[in-house]
């Protein structure tokens, strides 16, 4: 599979996007902090597959050392937060959650 996000100064400014979409990479993350399900961004944003979000999620985690603590998906320290308010696993992600 080709890389989930892009980046290029000639879309939105750069910004990671997913791949072949407009879509910023950071919308996905705002979702799940507020709670929301993988299932209600990629309906809300149907040019972005699943497996894209997924793989993004998984590069995330293994890249940025997001932390996964009790098989919870918590980027907050890699982003230079306090811990906790995601409630997402990747493992949800992947089941459709």
């Amino acid at each position: 599979m080709p890389r989930p996000v892009h980046i290029d100064p000639e879309i939105l400014g750069g910004i990671p996007v997913f791949a072949g979409t407009r879509v910023p990479f950071q919308t996905l993350m705002d979702y799940l902090k507020e709670e929301q399900t993988l299932s209600a961004f990629l309906a809300d944003f149907p040019t972005v597959t699943r497996e894209q979000a997924v793989a993004a999620l998984e590069a995330a985690e293994d890249a940025y050392g997001v932390a996964v603590s009790g098989g919870r998906f918590d980027p907050s320290p890699a982003l230079g937060l306090p811990s906790g308010g995601w409630d997402a696993t990747v493992s949800d992600c992947k089941q459709g959650a």
